[in-house]
């Protein structure tokens, strides 16, 4: 959010003036905020204070927590503006940018960030446990950790392990459990060795190993599951350069796939980069314009006899599936922001039976079929998006740590799935409980 009035920045009777003003509209979080700011500035600047950013960089993590992004981006660029160095406040304002599709100047500030500090510790009092969680700092490719971890028993040590080194590795505070956040298969490959080396030098319980991680790759999805019943899974290929393209099409051909064909760049969701292709002559443009590995796959047809298409969602914690919503389009690439769910009071209330009573949609077959996944996935977090056949068979889409679960307005339309969201935090609570220390065997 870019604040035009520079006294914001600088002048404590003008963020005091804004407080008062603030609650007399009935804003009181609001004016908190701007009341603490101004105490914070006048102590900096009359008293000459030991320059502290903390009371200001905890507004802002508040507001993040809240999921309100703009009031957060103005109070980490009120700590930058004072402090341009804090690491803490470039690495959320870039993940800010980065989800508000500032894609450019997020990774900057990100980079900015861990070029300054690798390790982030987010002290709380009398925690449970210690979390060692490992991430990627220069392409999304980890877990949402909120509200995954927004209970508030962990204290979490936050590792941008592609900026770190062995030698950064070997001299890291005590923890007890080690979380490998590094959810999008396609980019953690090169980092599994270190990882796998620290995992030995610290002996401690691992969450979502890199081993089991890597097989979630679209093209190994399909090895790893398909002795399952009541199963389909697409065909994937995967191409490590365009180079490779034309040559590997005769193999892709000669296995009888039939158009359309779906591509897709490496390590992309919600659509992002994918084409569906209904003749060859129409894949050599596409796939020139990629500049990293892609992927061709099948198309599966899995429309309902209504005519719609239908995502499900699931979330394995430690193997045990929770399920977290439907989306319900009249477009096969279906996601949930796009489905016009609201505009559909029909939808939503087949949403709610689905959550209520996923057994009566997906039958007893259906159930098993699930919960044996999650026994091949093998993970303590993992997400998988399916959709259901003409023959109540499963069709998996993907299966992939970095899916997200977010809390709804409690007092908008989606508060309903409020409770399911919390069933899957009380279960990665209820797992960490088991792995931690004191609950060990």
């Amino acid at each position: 959010m870019e604040i035009i009035d520079s006294r914001f920045y600088l002048d404590p009777s003008f963020l005091k003036a804004q407080s008062e003003t603030l609650q007399g509209d009935g804003l009181l979080l609001d004016s908190s905020a701007y009341s603490i700011a101004a105490q914070w500035l006048y102590q900096i600047i009359h008293f000459e204070a030991p320059f502290d950013a903390s009371p200001i960089l905890n507004v802002a993590i508040g507001y993040l927590m809240m999921g309100d992004l703009a009031q957060s981006e103005k109070w980490f660029g009120f700590v930058l503006h004072h402090d341009p160095k804090n690491a803490v406040a470039l690495m959320n304002l870039g993940a800010i940018f980065n989800q508000t599709n500032r894609k450019q100047k997020g990774g900057e500030l990100l980079d900015a960030a861990y070029k300054i500090q690798r390790l982030f510790i987010e002290h709380i009092e009398a925690p449970s446990r210690k979390l060692l969680i490992l991430s990627l700092g220069k392409v999304a490719a980890n877990i949402p950790l909120f509200p995954l971890l927004s209970l508030g028993k962990n204290l979490n040590m936050k590792y941008a392990f592609d900026y770190g080194s062995s030698e950064e590795d070997s001299q890291l505070p005590e923890f007890d459990i080690l979380f490998n956040a590094i959810g999008e298969a396609d980019f953690l490959s090169p980092y599994v060795p270190r990882m796998l080396d620290l995992a030995i030098q610290y002996q401690k319980p691992i969450l979502n190993h890199p081993q089991s991680v890597i097989k979630t790759q679209r093209h190994l999805l399909k090895d790893l599951l398909q002795y399952l019943p009541n199963l389909v899974l697409p065909h994937y290929l995967r191409f490590s350069s365009t180079g490779q393209a034309h040559f590997s099409m005769q193999e892709f051909l000669q296995q009888e796939f039939d158009y359309p064909i779906i591509v897709r760049p490496e390590g992309t969701h919600g659509g992002e980069g994918l084409k569906i292709i209904y003749q060859l002559s129409e894949l050599a443009n596409i796939v020139n314009a990629f500049s990293s590995s892609f992927y061709l796959a099948n198309y599966i047809k899995y429309q309902s006899v209504d005519s719609y298409f239908r995502k499900y969602r699931v979330i394995f914690v430690d193997r045990v599936p929770y399920f977290y919503h439907l989306a319900i389009s009249s477009n096969w690439l279906v996601h949930y922001y796009s489905a016009e769910m609201l505009n559909h009071p029909w939808k939503i209330q087949e949403e709610k039976y689905f959550l209520q009573s996923p057994e009566s949609v997906l039958g007893n077959d259906g159930m098993k079929t699930l919960s044996a996944i999650g026994q091949c996935l093998d993970l303590e977090y993992v997400g998988v998006d399916f959709g259901i056949m003409p023959d109540r068979s499963l069709v998996i889409f993907e299966a992939n740590p970095t899916m997200l679960i977010h809390f709804e307005n409690i007092s908008g339309p989606l508060a309903y799935k409020n409770e399911y969201v919390k069933n899957i935090l009380q279960a990665f609570e209820d797992m960490l409980d088991r792995l931690s220390p004191s609950k060990s065997i």
